[in-house]
């Protein structure tokens, strides 16, 4: 049977803290998002014809006055040719 020397007990104490200052604690990670100078110009570069700007005003003010009424099958039509086959 092989027995090890008395160590002190400080010894023992320092290897303790040494493993534990490895360790850092973790930062609160944060959501982000980064928009690219390409992507930017994109979108400054992109108006409306005028005939969508005319249209969407008056979408828009047909439901502020509660008058605008949605056209259920033709709304899935589109979205059907749009995704579908």
């Amino acid at each position: 049977m092989k027995i090890n020397p008395y160590q002190p007990i400080q010894h023992y104490q320092n290897q303790m803290k040494g493993r534990g200052a490895e360790k850092e604690p973790e930062k609160a990670k944060t959501d982000e998002v980064q928009i690219s100078h390409e992507a930017k110009t994109m979108q400054k570069d992109t108006v409306a014809s005028p005939e969508r700007l005319a249209k969407t005003e008056e979408i828009r003010q047909k439901i502020a006055n509660g008058t605008y009424d949605l056209n259920h099958k033709e709304t899935a039509r589109k979205m059907y040719e749009f995704w579908g086959s």
